[in-house]
């Protein structure tokens, strides 16, 4: 996925986008489609369980000053009984230490991650590129928090990953014909909904980005898949009024259900 589709458009005056007529929703491919559905119904009816990982201060990274703000606005909309808590180091300004994710994820039916993501160099033979893909992951204050480790716990009660680290959806150059990014790779390890950037999302629309789509999703009722890609295309259009830059705008798509 290295075309934002969603965001074609005539950008020489006021002219139509596609979100004009269309709520976008990507997939690597029918069968990652079909089976991010199994099992859906029981899943969307169990008690939900939500782990917010926030990194503001990764080593050796710029500062993301936003992120307490993007954790702040999105604890103000689930409740706290659904939230997984990690004790102290679960607060933006402490750092998160990768452990402490790990041990708690099978419990999490949504993960958001508000923090640098990396992604592996995948050029070379067929296992390498396999091998580094599963690498990638995202900056916390002691390491990386893999997409092996996501692989390898296996997540029985995965519904919606939101992934709020800049490229999380960026395909690789070196295989334009190949939907490898960590998008991707959380719907490999079970999660049946997706949100992530295309390319390096700005800091300051993190917050209202991710409270719009919780606010839907926490409405009340069992979860109904449809909200996440619904209020992810309302809260764009909302930019797109306020006249931002596509760059702003585009970066943001749902991938799976």
């Amino acid at each position: 996925m290295s075309v934002p589709l969603h965001a074609a458009g005539d950008y020489s005056c006021d002219g139509d986008c596609c979100s004009d007529y269309v709520v976008s929703s990507y997939t690597r491919s029918l069968q990652a489609l079909s089976n991010a559905r199994q099992d859906l119904e029981s899943i969307l009816t169990s008690t939900p369980k939500a782990m917010l990982v926030a990194e503001m201060n990764a080593p050796n990274l710029t500062p993301l000053p936003n992120v307490a703000k993007e954790i702040t606005a999105v604890k103000s909309v689930i409740p706290s009984h659904a939230i997984i808590s990690l004790g102290g180091e679960s607060e933006a300004g402490h750092g998160t230490r990768v452990q402490d994710v790990v041990e708690a994820l099978p419990q999490a039916s949504i993960v958001h991650l508000a923090c640098h993501g990396t992604q592996r160099d995948t050029k070379g033979s067929a296992i390498h590129y396999a091998s580094e893909a599963l690498e990638s992951g995202f900056c916390l204050r002691d390491g990386t928090l893999k997409i092996l480790h996501f692989l390898r716990l296996g997540m029985p009660r995965a519904f919606f990953a939101f992934l709020s680290a800049c490229e999380s959806a960026k395909g690789d150059d070196t295989q334009p014909d190949e939907s490898v990014h960590m998008a991707a790779a959380m719907m490999f390890c079970g999660f049946r909904s997706v949100v992530a950037t295309m390319w390096t999302m700005d800091d300051l629309d993190g917050p209202e980005v991710a409270k719009a789509i919780y606010t839907e999703l926490f409405k009340g009722g069992p979860f109904n898949p449809d909200d996440v890609p619904y209020a992810l295309d309302a809260v764009v259009r909302s930019m797109r009024a306020r006249k931002l830059p596509p760059s702003r705008w585009a970066t943001y798509v749902h991938m799976g259900v």
